[in-house]
């Protein structure tokens, strides 16, 4: 598995079912889908789980937002 895929389980964007050896959408991320119903601020929001990818590979961490969506 990939670190990149470890660390989503680990942020709780995914989970891995073990016996259908399948992943599927995790808690945190169907958070994030569901606050942008009532418009919060993705930036705010997603500023501790980008400090932390970047802690954790030492690699530039970006966050691309789109203004017309």
């Amino acid at each position: 598995m990939s670190k990149i895929l470890d660390t989503r389980i680990l942020l709780g964007y995914m989970w891995r079912d073990e016996t259908r050896k399948r992943f599927a959408l995790g808690a945190t991320l169907l958070y994030l889908v569901n606050a942008t119903y009532f418009h919060f601020d993705i930036v705010s929001e997603t500023h501790l789980a980008l400090m932390h990818l970047d802690e954790q590979f030492g690699e530039t961490v970006h966050l691309k937002l789109y203004p017309d969506n």
